[in-house]
C-alpha cells in the first residue's frame, strides 16, 4: 500500500475514534493529526474538511469489511451484504446521524457505487438514483433503529425494487 494511502487510512481511523466521544465541531484537526500519529500539515495535504475525513473513512470501512467476508465489492451483485455492513457498523451509522453529518454516508454510497464511473449518461442516473435510495432506506432503518433484519431489507428491495 503507497504510504500516503497508509497515512490517509490512518487519519481517518484517528477520526473515528475522535468521534466517538466529541461532536465533529469540538474535534480539531490538530487532535485528529495527534491520534493519527502524523503531522497537522499532513491532515490537510490529505483532507479539506472532517466531512471529506469521515465519507473517506466510510469508504475504507467497505472496503476493508468487503475484502474481509465477501468475494463481490459491488453492492449491486450483493444487496444484502450492504446492509449486514450497515448493522454491523449500527452504532456509528447512528453516531453519524446524531452529530448531523449524514452527508457523508451518501458521499461514501455514491463512490462504493461509483467505483468505476460512467460517461453513459443512462448509467449515470441509474447509480445516482441506486445511492439515493439506499441512503433512503438507510434513513428509514435508522429511525426504526435497526428493528428489521439485513436479511428483511435486502428481500424488501429485491422484490420491490430492482
Amino acid at each position: 500500500m503507497a504510504k500516503n494511502e497508509f497515512l490517509k487510512e490512518c487519519i481517518a481511523d484517528a477520526f473515528l475514534i475522535l468521534l466517538k466521544e466529541k461532536s465533529p465541531e469540538k474535534i480539531t484537526a490538530q487532535a485528529i493529526a495527534k491520534e493519527a500519529g502524523v503531522g497537522r500539515a499532513t491532515y490537510f495535504r490529505n483532507f479539506n474538511s472532517k466531512e471529506e475525513t469521515l465519507t473517506f473513512a466510510l469508504v475504507n470501512l467497505w472496503n476493508r469489511w468487503t475484502n474481509e467476508r465477501i468475494d463481490s465489492k459491488s453492492v449491486r451483485n450483493n444487496v444484502e451484504d450492504f446492509f449486514q455492513f450497515n448493522y454491523e457498523n449500527k452504532e456509528l451509522i447512528k453516531r453519524i446521524y446524531e452529530v448531523h453529518y449524514e452527508q457523508t454516508i451518501y458521499k461514501a454510497f455514491f463512490q462504493i457505487l461509483n467505483e468505476y464511473p460512467s460517461y453513459n449518461p443512462l448509467e449515470a442516473y441509474l447509480t445516482r438514483f441506486a445511492a439515493y435510495g439506499l441512503f433512503g432506506l438507510l434513513e428509514e432503518w435508522v429511525s426504526r433503529d435497526f428493528a428489521e433484519e439485513p436479511a428483511t431489507l435486502a428481500e424488501f428491495v429485491e422484490n420491490h425494487v430492482l
